[in-house]
């Protein structure tokens, strides 16, 4: 199941890359909406439901994810390589992302089930 999610997303990369560069291209748009552009429309797909599968990725897997955001940031910041640009951009990778997404959310749950504990 998280391969064919992994897979769906992958295919999806192709749209979303062809619609991020098209949208580069226009030399009146400033890189901040570009980079808010990513940021919400091409990255919470990316992230989708991250904290279920996230624990049982494969490297493969991430770095198949990471591919995309690379490539999102060098349109983006076409100078600058990617470590760089994340810090330019003010973003992390997203394997950290979901890292904290994750953590997140089962310190979340963890205090739902204390509050149920205790009615």
């Amino acid at each position: 199941m998280l391969a064919t999610y992994i897979d769906d997303v992958w295919a999806l990369d192709i749209g979303l890359r062809m619609l991020v560069t098209n949208f580069s291209y226009c030399n009146d748009v400033p890189t901040r909406h570009l980079l808010h552009f990513y940021t919400t429309v091409v990255r919470p797909v990316l992230e989708y439901a991250c904290p279920v599968w996230h624990p049982g990725l494969t490297v493969a897997h991430s770095d198949l994810l990471e591919s995309v955001q690379k490539r999102a940031i060098r349109i983006i910041h076409p100078d600058a390589n990617y470590r760089t640009s994340l810090i330019v951009a003010g973003i992390d990778t997203l394997d950290e992302r979901r890292e904290a997404l994750t953590a997140k959310f089962f310190k979340r749950r963890s205090r739902q089930q204390l509050r149920t504990a205790q009615l």
